[in-house]
């Protein structure tokens, strides 16, 4: 098809698909030419892309390593860490989808309900070759793109074809894990949090009484919550992302501990021990436990 040579952009879709007990609430879709690298973050979505050409790595919970090609077809859960590392020499390209499914009835049974369910319970999925559903992101993006009369019932049912396709996938493979409850207050707070202390990847100077204007909470009232959602304190939570942040500087980077350490506003000496008092081992154990040479290093 001949969009494909084209960049069609962001497009803010945020329209909803009527699925038997799911309402799916589709709020992205953007096509590329060539895809940028990005650093760990997560979504209180799910992701779903479709690499159209070349190849990358997909990095979930900051160590482990998933390598994609063209036709591949990757599926990401809600609050799972993930990156893209790209060699844009082979100029990898493709579609990404943005959607949530909210439940609507817990008791419902039937097999498109449990295929669903399955989706919704993913982690991680990388489905090889997807020729299908391939044609089926071709014409997706050209609805999108060309936005003919009716174009929005159009989109809706060849997503809904997607979705169907990916639940099935989901099922067939059995890769659901854990159960994902629906949204309440607590999940919301959470969901602020998480995206709060996920900003400790570009170091800034994080505050408690910042995240309490952010949650509309006295900083008395923010330690209590953040216990109630990570059983920590807002320092120990900021100690832990900064432990995450070291492993994946000690994996994918040739930096040395002391640099590590600065980059996280602390002394080598301090980095060791509460590295060591976290996971029993000293950085240098682990970089060597862990490191893969064909990692990129920044």
């Amino acid at each position: 098809m001949g969009f494909i040579n084209k960049d069609i952009g962001f497009n803010n879709s945020d329209f909803y698909i009527n699925l038997g007990i799911y309402k799916i609430n589709v709020m992205l879709f953007y096509y590329l030419p060539i895809r940028l690298p990005t650093r760990a973050h997560c979504h209180s979505f799910m992701e779903m892309h479709f690499i159209l050409s070349g190849s990358g790595d997909f990095i979930t919970d900051f160590e482990d390593k998933h390598h994609v090609n063209a036709g591949d077809l990757v599926l990401i859960g809600k609050d799972v860490y993930h990156e893209e590392f790209i060699d844009n020499s082979v100029k990898m390209s493709g579609f990404c989808i943005c959607f949530d499914i909210p439940i609507i009835n817990d008791k419902a049974n039937d097999f498109e309900s449990i295929a669903l369910q399955s989706m919704r319970d993913t982690r991680f999925l990388i489905k090889k070759q997807q020729s299908d559903i391939q044609l089926l992101f071709e014409m997706f993006a050209e609805e999108m793109q060309d936005q003919h009369i009716g174009f929005t019932e159009s989109t809706k049912l060849i997503l809904s074809l997607i979705l169907l396709n990916i639940s099935r996938i989901c099922t067939k493979e059995n890769t659901a894990n854990f159960p994902i409850k629906p949204k309440t207050k607590k999940d919301l707070d959470k969901f602020i949090c998480d995206e709060y202390f996920n900003r400790i990847f570009d170091m800034d100077d994080l505050k408690a009484s910042d995240l309490a204007d952010k949650l509309s909470v006295s900083v008395r009232h923010l330690n209590r919550l953040l216990n109630e959602i990570y059983g920590i304190s807002f320092n120990n939570r900021i100690n832990e992302m900064k432990l995450r942040f070291t492993k994946y500087q000690l994996i994918t980077t040739s930096y040395t501990v002391e640099k590590i350490a600065e980059n996280c506003g602390w002394s080598s000496t301090y980095l060791i021990q509460q590295f060591k008092k976290r996971y029993n081992l000293t950085p240098a154990v682990f970089r060597k436990n862990h490191r893969k040479d064909n990692y990129p290093v920044l």
